[in-house]
């Protein structure tokens, strides 16, 4: 239950830190820099703020399937 609600908190956390990173995107105007934000230069941004956060899902599916595989594995090996 304890490793449900940690993956459950995990990802409200990461949805809520790339929904507040696409919305500063969007409304920015001025990079760190100080030049102006293109719609390209934004979306070429809001694309790689994307790829960060599927990888981070994929990892945590990842993770998530090889410790369902271990639990699936040890209850098998008490019952046989």
């Amino acid at each position: 239950m304890v490793k449900k609600r940690f993956f459950i908190g995990f990802n409200g956390i990461l949805l809520a830190l790339f929904l507040d990173l696409c919305l500063l995107i969007s409304i920015r105007t001025v990079d760190h820099h100080g030049h102006f934000q293109s719609t390209t230069d934004k979306w070429e941004t809001l694309l790689y703020v994307i790829g960060i956060y599927v990888s981070f899902l994929l990892f945590e599916m990842i993770l998530f399937l090889i410790m369902r595989h271990r639990k699936s594995k040890h209850i098998l090996g008490q019952v046989l």
